[in-house]
């Protein structure tokens, strides 16, 4: 298990990648000699970690570090959609570039590698520490967005893209950070106030953002609701409700035959060529750029 102050956390991502995994497809079961982290956006199947058995769902966040034994194997009928990045914890930039070391393991190996033990440990034990387990559910929160940009960073093969990607996966830790272990009773009245708010942002992407919805949803005045949004999410709740959009118009595009004048109609952003500019600065590329790479990929 990896033990690192916050300090000394300079992660760099040396792959990424979105995969639609076929009916019943399988990796490993295999070792890596750096870390994982493994989205499922969709769908499901299930997974071993060293010893341990999984369900994978959509939601779930898994990790393994280096020489953890692991496999995953998608469902038959709903076969899951992973979003995974491999990444270093502390070291230059330079390694973005680093060839990735993946190898099978047979049954042999397997057995001797079976109890290694996994996890990955940041700061010491107190408020800000963090431990990351094999499998978290994140969903809900405004991490599934940040691991979705970083595929794409990744895949525009940029020169800031190394950096960018850096920023993005420390605000990922330090996001992991906040959630962890938080369930109903250990929240306190203003993280379930922003976590209703967040789910109703999420139900409404398609809508409009009205502010007047903050204090309708809590009660509150409207400026105190977004600090206290700012305060949990370190983002406005009109930012997260852009977000939402976008990754809603990232589905329909994906998943239906709409012109981009109808989802522009549909998610109320305005005319064909607003809609068209506002999703390039998001994505980096056209609605209808974006529609053809996910259909190659």
């Amino acid at each position: 298990m990896e033990k690192l102050s916050w300090n000394e956390l300079n992660p760099v991502v040396n792959f990424a990648l979105l995969l639609k995994c076929e009916p019943s497809f399988q990796y490993g079961p295999r070792i890596i000699g750096n870390h994982q982290l493994i989205y499922i956006s969709k769908g499901k199947g299930i997974g071993e970690i060293g010893s341990a058995s999984y369900v994978a769902e959509a939601g779930d966040l898994f990790y393994y570090g280096p020489g953890v034994v692991h496999w995953f194997r998608a469902d038959e009928r709903e076969p899951f959609e992973i979003y995974g990045m491999h990444f270093d914890l502390n070291k230059g930039l330079e390694a973005a570039n680093d060839p990735l070391v993946i190898r099978e393991v047979g049954p042999e190996e397997i057995r001797r590698l079976l109890h290694t033990e996994n996890g990955l440990m940041i700061g010491e034990q107190g408020l800000d520490f963090l431990r990351v387990e094999d499998k978290q559910q994140i969903k809900g929160t405004p991490i599934p967005e940040l691991l979705m940009s970083i595929v794409q960073q990744y895949r525009s093969s940029s020169d800031k893209s190394a950096v960018a990607n850096r920023g993005m996966l420390l605000q990922t830790f330090v996001l992991l950070q906040q959630y962890q272990g938080r369930d109903e009773s250990a929240m306190s009245p203003q993280e379930r106030i922003v976590r209703d708010i967040r789910r109703r942002l999420e139900q409404l992407a398609e809508q409009p953002y009205d502010r007047g919805w903050l204090s309708v949803w809590s009660g509150y005045n409207e400026d105190y609701v977004c600090r206290m949004f700012l305060k949990v999410c370190n983002m406005t709740p009109h930012r997260y409700h852009s977000l939402q959009k976008i990754q809603r118009a990232k589905e329909l595009l994906t998943g239906t035959e709409w012109t981009a004048s109808e989802l522009a109609e549909r998610l109320h952003v305005g005319s064909l060529h607003y809609f068209s500019k506002w999703f390039k600065a998001a994505t980096g590329m056209s609605p209808i750029a974006y529609r053809r790479r996910q259909r190659l990929i």
